[in-house]
């Protein structure tokens, strides 16, 4: 589960920065971005054929199916590359949001407490 959820999240951040896929509805793109994911894991016993017909038979209105298929075919051809700069940049932003200014003390009895705690712009 936690490298479909991974995979998922890693075509999602590709395609934001890709304006091909503005013109697609939210229920598109994530039945599209879930069947590639799936498709990606390449676990045994899954038919994805199965998985993709279910998924464009559920959305509702009637230009879906072709707009599915479009953007199948389009998440298909991002290349590798987004994947791995949207990682780098999902995971150098997480770890900037729990990083002190000014960093830690190293020693002493304040040792682990941020440097500037007696700051008071801080």
């Amino acid at each position: 589960m936690d490298q479909f959820l991974t995979l998922f999240e890693l075509y999602l951040l590709a395609l934001l920065s890709d304006s091909r896929f503005l013109r697609y509805r939210p229920s598109v793109i994530a039945a599209v971005v879930t069947c590639r994911s799936i498709e990606k894991m390449r676990c045994e016993g899954i038919q994805i054929d199965c998985y993709r017909n279910a998924l464009r038979d559920s959305l509702k209105w009637s230009e879906a199916g072709g707009m599915f298929e479009e953007c199948y075919e389009l998440v298909g051809n991002v290349p590798e590359i987004n994947l791995l700069v949207a990682m780098l940049i999902a995971r150098v932003t997480f770890a900037a949001a729990f990083t002190m200014p000014g960093g830690y003390h190293s020693d002493g009895p304040d040792e682990g407490m941020a440097s500037l705690t007696s700051d008071l712009a801080f």
